[in-house]
């Protein structure tokens, strides 16, 4: 199974992410967009990352055209993890200006299965951040943003980051 991993700028549930990632038997690609990028280096992830990933894309380096990277139908499963809510507003309201939000939509008109785990997904989240833990308020546009990703149905939401490797295993085609 070919598989896209697509980090944005959120730091909740990253450890979570890379664990779900690392001992899997899929080809994983990652792309990083800058915001990704910045927070994944800046918690140390960004090594993990590489350890498993076939290739590695910077949205600083390649701009925010997925056609920049690869074609997108060579992938079975593409998965934004962690989404932020910023890249959920995107996706939800089909605004395409950025790498993780132009790879989902360039993605599903490819008919390529499309996977987000959002941050945002209850009004107090609680956040691991470097040594410790940090609760997080949830906007009410930012619930109403992952609500109407679920209600379009064009993206599938995964509820943790446990689901990952429900859906990345070789016989979950």
């Amino acid at each position: 199974m070919n598989v896209l991993l697509v980090v944005t700028g959120a730091s909740h549930m990253l450890s979570e992410t890379v664990r779900a990632f690392r001992d899997c038997s899929a080809k994983v690609d990652v792309a990083f967009t800058v915001s990704g990028e910045m927070v994944s280096k800046s918690l140390g992830f960004e090594k993990n990352f590489k350890a498993f990933a076939k290739n590695v894309f910077y949205e600083s380096a390649v701009g925010a055209s997925p056609m920049s990277i690869v074609r997108l139908s060579m992938y079975d499963r593409i998965i934004v993890a962690p989404a932020s809510a910023n890249t959920c507003a995107k996706i939800a309201h089909g605004i395409a200006d950025s790498l993780a939000s132009n790879i989902v939509a360039q993605a599903l008109k490819r008919n390529v299965e499309v996977f987000v785990l959002p941050t945002d997904t209850a009004p107090n989240v609680k956040s691991a951040w470097k040594d410790g833990f940090v609760e997080i308020k949830c906007r009410k546009i930012d619930l109403e943003n992952m609500q109407r990703l679920k209600e379009q149905g064009e993206v599938k939401i995964l509820e943790s980051p446990k689901k990952i490797s429900e859906i990345i295993r070789p016989d979950s085609s």
